[in-house]
Formats: C-alpha cells, structure tokens, sequence
C-alpha cells in the first residue's frame, strides 16, 4: 500500500480555514473515481485474504494432526481469546491510527505505550477471569482452567491479542501496511512450526494449540519495536519523563462511543464458536469452528467494500452515497454469486480439513453461514453512512441490539438444534437486521439533502 493511500484510509484533516473536513481528493490530486476505489478494496482483499489463508493452513494441519476434541478445546481457547482481547483493547486501537499522525515522535510513541499497558492489563484480567470462571461453564473449556500454568497461559494470551492487534491499528497509519503484514506473516509461520514440533513430540491437547498462539504474539512483537520504544534522543527532562497520561486524557471523550460500535460489530462473528463450546459437544464446536473458517473467506467482501468506500469518501456524504449506488449492487451481486457457488462445492472447500469436517453436519454449517454474506453487505453499508453522516449514536443503539439478537438466536439455536441450530439462528438473526436497516441504506438513490460532516477522528468499521 503507497503511502498515499495510507493518507487516504486513516486521516482526515481540517482545512486551514476550519470550514470542515478535508476530502481523499483535497488532499492530493493523484487517483480519484472508481478506480481509485477499486485499488483500496483490492489491497484490503490481499490482507484479509492472506491473513484467512494462512489461518486456514494452521487449522488444516491441527485438524490432521490433533483430535476432534483436542481441536474442538484449541478452537473455544483461541475463539475466548478473540472475543476478551477484543474487548480488553478498550476502542484504542482505531483512535491510535487516527491521532497518532499528528502528534510528534515522543508524544506519538508515550501515547503508544500507555495504550498498549491498558490494554495488556486489561486483556490479562479478563483472560485471568474467564480461566478461573471456565471450569464451570463448559466440558470443553475446562482445560483453560485446570491448573494454574494453563490459567496463565490463558490470561498471557488475551493480553498478548490485545496488545498485537492495538499496536497493528497504530502502526498502520504511524508507519506501513508492510510492517503490519510482515508480523503477521512471522507470528503464522512461528504458530505452524510450533504446531509441527508439538505434534512431533506428543504433545496435542487443545491448550498446546492455545499456546501457539501465545508464543507467536511474543515472539512478532520485535518487529513493531521502533514504533513503542522510547526516542533515543531526548531534548528535555520533561520529555524524558513523558508517560502518555496527557495525550491519552486528550481522546478520553472519543473512546466509548468508538468502543460500544467497534464491539458490536466484532463480537457477534467471534463469539459463536464460544457459543458452539457452551451448546454443542467438543466434536460439534471443532466442526462449527472449522466451517466458520472456511465461511470467513466470503465474509472478505462485504467488509471491504465498505470499508474502502469510507477510506475514498472520508466525510464527503454525496460522494459516499455516490459511490454506494455502485458498490451496494456490486456487494449484493459477488456475494449471492459466492454463496450459489457453495452449495455445490462445500464438500471440496472442507476437504483440506480432512475426512472429519467433510460430513453432513459442517457442510451444512457451512452452506448456512456463506448465506450470511448477502445480509453483511446491508449491514455495513448502513455502518458506513452513518459514520459518513456523523449518526455514530443512532448507528451503535442499532447496531448492539442487532448483536443482542444475534447472540440470542445462535444461542437458542444451537442449545434446541446443535450446530445447524446454531447457524440458522445467527444467520436469521443478521438477516433480520439487514431489513431493519436496508430503507436506510437504499435511501442512497433519493437525491435528498445529504447531512452536515461530522468532526474528524471517528474509527473505520471492522471485522478482527
């Protein structure tokens, strides 16, 4: 990704006359239009497919390696993670890659370090919580918190989630998407040769498999050391003793409302293999897990294309709902094709994973979940002119009742039907949704007033 583009996806600035906001266009005259748009979705698609591959291979060599139930643990492990860390990253991770370009080197880096000791913190306590808590919840979690190595293990894990993915969010504007892609790359490549030496040596429970993950974060940290590391170079005391509480009392006001949409809209795909661990049997949770995997290829397309069109857009609102006319027909088109295409292919997508989520059971699964990309297309699209109009409260009152419901049907589902259940209710659930909100969304083609821009400093939509 150019620097430029960089630019484009995760800054917006005021004019210097204080009249608004900039626009991707005012602030360079290089690469406009569709084209342009099409260059951001295509470098979004790289990464997410990439990182989607690379998660796959891992889960494809445990599945041939470690048993169902070993697999089925691993999964609710790493999945538990997911979710904690998610929400032990406190909203800072996509306030970090808006205000850190405009701070200065030692202000930028002493923000960088606090936010990443919150978040640490706060990741290991919830971490620390759910192992002790989980020996009571499920047969399938009850290895996390078996003894105190694995309760450790857990907790240093969740923090170590947290602190990675907050420190990708900072760096992807304070330095380069390369950096990003580069540690990311490193922690796969540490996860599977750790899982070779594991099932070499004998060693194939479910929290060894949990434990690769861990030892990946640690081990990529060094990567991204230039960019939380004190300055070298000091040119006062007070600079000497800086520690960030300043800079991070500036975006205090910024951080809840970031905090309760990015949650919303993270929790509910993260959370239904922990959803699958509490209903369904180890066996069950390792095929669910393995088919929403093979399903989170689909889900690449309705989070880029949106996402690309905020980062072309920034807060220009009839240029947003411009552009809309052509990437919601565009979104809803690829994603009914990939879905169509499933059907009759889903035995070959899971294949790689071997003859134990290849039966009746995770096809199913995953032919229910690939029908959830048509409705994500609505969804985000909505997500995304709010943000474009400044509606950030409408959208997230919306946005965590959808996820309310989402949690409920998957629930509901999987403890009546098991994993078909499951899938059916979360799928109907985010449909659901996606009709509350398309009035909204297909408003698009009125050529109304488009709403005043919001101030600058509000966070991207994402999906982790």
């Amino acid at each position: 990704m150019s620097q430029f583009d960089e630019e484009t996806i995760y800054i917006t600035r005021r004019r210097t006359s204080g009249s608004g906001p900039v626009t991707p266009d005012a602030m360079s005259g290089r690469g406009n239009g569709v084209a342009r748009l099409l260059i951001i979705v295509t470098s979004l698609l790289g990464t997410q497919l990439g990182t989607s591959l690379l998660g796959a291979v891992f889960w494809s060599m445990a599945a041939r390696t470690f048993s169902v139930e070993a697999v089925g643990v691993g999964a609710a492990a790493v999945s538990s993670m997911t979710v904690l860390g998610t929400i032990g990253m406190l909203g800072l991770g996509t306030l970090l890659m808006v205000h850190l370009p405009h701070l200065p080197e030692d202000r930028r880096l002493a923000l960088v370090r606090v936010c990443l000791v919150l978040v640490m913190a706060a990741g290991f306590g919830l971490g620390l919580s759910w192992a002790i808590c989980s020996r009571w919840l499920s047969t399938t979690l009850q290895p996390i918190g078996h003894s105190p190595v694995t309760i450790a293990i857990f907790a240093l894990g969740v923090a170590g989630f947290a602190v990675t993915t907050t420190l990708d969010y900072a760096i992807l504007r304070a330095a380069s998407g390369a950096i990003q892609l580069i540690r990311n790359l490193l922690a796969a490549v540490v996860r599977a040769g750790l899982l070779a030496v594991f099932a070499l040596t004998g060693l194939r429970t479910g929290m060894h498999l949990y434990a690769t993950w861990l030892v990946a974060s640690v081990v990529s940290l060094p990567v991204c050391y230039k960019y939380f590391r004190r300055p070298r170079y000091r040119n006062s005391r007070r600079q000497s003793r800086r520690t960030g509480l300043a800079e991070l009392q500036s975006i205090r006001g910024e951080v809840a409302g970031n905090y309760v949409l990015s949650l919303a809209l993270t929790v509910p795909t993260l959370i239904l293999p922990v959803i699958a661990a509490l209903t369904t049997s180890s066996a069950d949770t390792a095929r669910f897990s393995t088919a929403r995997l093979a399903a989170s290829f689909l889900f690449v397309i309705p989070y880029a294309l949106p996402t690309a069109l905020l980062a072309h857009t920034g807060r220009a609102v009839e240029d947003a709902r411009d552009k809309m006319r052509l990437t919601i027909p565009l979104g809803l088109l690829i994603s009914i094709g990939l879905a169509a295409l499933t059907a009759p292919t889903a035995k070959l997508v899971l294949s790689p994973f071997g003859e134990n989520y290849t039966d009746d059971s995770s096809i199913n699964a995953f032919r229910i979940l690939a029908l959830a990309t048509i409705a994500l297309v609505i969804k985000d699209h909505y997500v995304t002119l709010r943000r474009v109009q400044g509606r950030m409260a409408a959208a997230a009152r919306l946005i965590v009742c959808g996820t309310m419901i989402e949690i409920a049907l998957a629930a509901g589902g999987g403890h009546l039907f098991g994993t078909t259940g499951l899938c059916v209710g979360w799928v109907c659930a985010v449909f659901l949704e996606a009709i509350v909100v398309a009035p909204m969304v297909l408003s698009v083609w009125r050529r109304d007033a488009a709403r005043p821009s919001p101030q600058p400093g509000e966070a991207l939509p994402g999906r982790s």
